[in-house]
């Protein structure tokens, strides 16, 4: 099932009759993703590995769309 939450903008701005911006899906990954980041550098993981990064980067989007699910509720 598709979350069309996930999928509306954040801040909209309005351009003729379209909206742009980040998605909410988009802006809560960026925020796990922040937050991910700073705990995996204390942590002594190669922040630098491309390994690491990409899971990091899915963990942070597995994360938004868990939030985004919840809020549906």
């Amino acid at each position: 099932m598709e979350n069309i939450n996930g999928q509306l903008p954040t801040n909209p701005c309005k351009e003729n009759e379209d909206f742009f911006g980040l998605t909410k899906r988009e802006y809560f990954a960026g925020q796990a993703l922040q937050g991910l980041t700073v705990q995996a550098i204390p942590g002594g993981h190669n922040s630098n590995s491309p390994h690491n990064n990409s899971y990091i980067a899915r963990h942070a989007v597995a994360m938004a769309d868990a939030l985004l699910e919840e809020l549906e509720r």
